[in-house]
């Protein structure tokens, strides 16, 4: 499994020192995929060809059984209008694979899971009769492609993309051509994007700021600038420092160890550190080290759950669905922490069991 994703879903590895927990809860079968929602039908002449980094996938006609496989492609196709018949767990406190942010997406009913961070359960795909699988946020393994393909047209990745590597734009670009809503998806992608704009725009104040997100602990660590976590600080403005993406390799592109002898390069402008801890700030603060960097005790860090935080999983997500969220929700606490006023306290995160 793919090491970024496993820091993801799995508390950076104990970045806080403690373990991760890991199970889920299987859903229950839901109802067939709805094509498209109220105004968005399909824009697309079927059969539409897909290309993407493991095969092509000719889809005869607008799908109406979709079974998403990949870790995040539910969030992809709810935002456009279509509600899958089978999905992927990737957090087990995600429910079901549908965050807080995708809820009012989703019907009545429930989709089956049928996927996790290690695996496809291929007979529960198949009993579902899907007539589109989308494994686009997921590993390229062959063995699996190929069991998926025989049971309906599956469409992966678009070519010269690394697994778990593409960005939002490329997922909703290839999921649109895939459910024949390509316009619907650009325009979407250009909504996004406008809102992303507008929310740098309202704080100048991230402009220039250096910032560092990642974790403390047994295993530092921080996510480079190639990453949606770190693209997502980037486009607000923030820089992430050129020392942190200058530890990156072919190995550690994404996510990249920092020796305890180098802790100081966690004292950025701002910090956003990840724990899997029931309160990171406090895990943090008894750290001798770690408790003297100034961003911590000067109120200049958002500490989040990587295990059990909405605002976490909701980063991790990278979706048409999540990001919204995360502006209306996580931006408000950056800004709280790069106002540089000791005194501004910084919302704290809150947790996806509470959530639901």
């Amino acid at each position: 499994m793919n090491s970024r994703v496993l820091r993801a879903a799995a508390a950076v590895l104990a970045l806080v020192a403690l373990t991760a927990a890991c199970g889920g809860a299987p859903a229950q079968p839901a109802a067939p995929s709805a094509p498209a929602a109220p105004g968005g039908s399909a824009t697309d002449s079927f059969p539409v060809t897909v290309t993407g980094k493991m095969g092509t996938a000719v889809i005869p006609a607008a799908p109406q059984r979709v079974v998403t496989v990949g870790l995040r492609d539910q969030d992809f196709a709810l935002a456009l209008g279509v509600q899958p018949v089978g999905v992927a767990e990737w957090y087990p406190e995600v429910a079901g694979g549908i965050g807080p942010w995708a809820k009012e997406a989703v019907g009545t009913s429930a989709p089956k899971v049928v996927a996790s961070i290690d695996s496809v359960n291929i007979e529960a795909v198949a009993a579902l009769q899907p007539d589109l699988i989308l494994s686009i946020y997921a590993a390229s393994d062959p063995s699996v492609y190929d069991k998926l393909s025989k049971i309906a047209p599956t469409v992966t990745a678009p070519v010269d993309t690394e697994d778990y590597a593409l960005s939002w734009e490329q997922q909703l670009t290839q999921t649109g051509a895939a459910l024949g809503q390509s316009a619907k998806a650009a325009a979407l992608a250009t909504d996004l994007n406008g809102k992303i704009a507008a929310a740098k725009a309202a704080h100048p104040e991230f402009s220039g700021q250096s910032v560092i997100y990642g974790g403390l602990g047994g295993e530092p660590g921080a996510y480079t600038s190639t990453d949606q976590r770190g693209r997502f600080m980037t486009s607000l403005g923030f820089t992430i420092p050129a020392a942190i993406d200058g530890l990156a390799t072919p190995e550690e592109a994404y996510f990249v160890g920092i020796s305890k002898e180098n802790y100081r390069m966690f004292d950025t402008d701002v910090a956003v550190i990840v724990g899997s801890t029931a309160d990171p700030a406090e895990a943090v603060a008894a750290e001798p080290l770690y408790g003297d960097l100034a961003n911590v005790k000067e109120g200049r860090a958002v500490f989040l759950n990587e295990l059990n935080g909405v605002w976490a999983a909701a980063l991790a997500y990278d979706s048409p669905l999540s990001l919204p969220y995360t502006l209306d929700n996580f931006v408000p606490a950056l800004a709280a922490a790069a106002d540089k006023n000791p005194a501004t306290v910084v919302p704290t995160e809150p947790l996806l069991t509470a959530a639901g």
